[in-house]
């Protein structure tokens, strides 16, 4: 059960009145904060852990939300994919699918480079069941975010270490809106 209901409105002449009272520092915020949180959404949905060949509507469900409520201003990146809170990078590296999927190639195909291609090439495929890919996706770019969820080292951690100087900068911005000096 829900413990909170809320209205978006659409409504420009609402937010032009808003930014009039506001003097102009409800437009600055959300354009301040769209250009921090831009970077980090694209960038996300150019690591995203899920290959957009295969279908990926976790790296396409990107979205910048503005919410107004009585009391703050948030501007957010979410995911509109179903599954997005459950998206891990995998615990293995790209790096070593790869190498994996050199060796066992090798092996199996040691006199002709041909066919070891052919076996390489089937072990990466994540159409083919039981490959290397199949289990374990392309596996994670980097070490430090194998087996972390690919919302929160995607978005929401970058997302922090940006948003500490925004803030001290939107801090700024209001107590110089309070003196009245704009």
């Amino acid at each position: 059960m829900a413990d909170r209901a809320e209205i978006a409105v659409k409504d420009e002449r609402l937010l032009r009145h808003i930014d009039t009272v506001t003097g102009g520092a409800f437009s600055s915020f959300v354009a301040g904060a769209r250009r921090v949180l831009g970077p980090i959404m694209a960038d996300a949905a150019r690591r995203a852990p899920v290959d957009l060949d295969g279908g990926g509507t976790f790296a396409r469900g990107f979205r910048m939300v503005e919410a107004l409520r009585e009391d703050s201003i948030s501007v957010s990146v979410v995911n509109t994919a179903v599954a997005a809170p459950f998206v891990k990078f995998s615990v293995r590296l790209e790096s070593s699918i790869k190498a994996e999927a050199a060796r066992k190639a090798g092996e199996r195909r040691p006199n002709s480079p041909t066919a070891a291609d052919k076996v390489e090439a089937a072990l990466l495929n994540p159409k083919f069941p039981r490959s290397l890919t199949w289990w374990h996706g392309r596996g994670a770019p980097e070490e430090k975010i194998t087996g972390r969820k690919a919302l929160v080292a995607l978005v929401r951690t970058p997302g922090r270490r940006a948003s500490r100087a925004f803030i001290d900068e939107q801090r700024a911005a209001l107590a110089r809106l309070a003196q009245g000096s704009t």
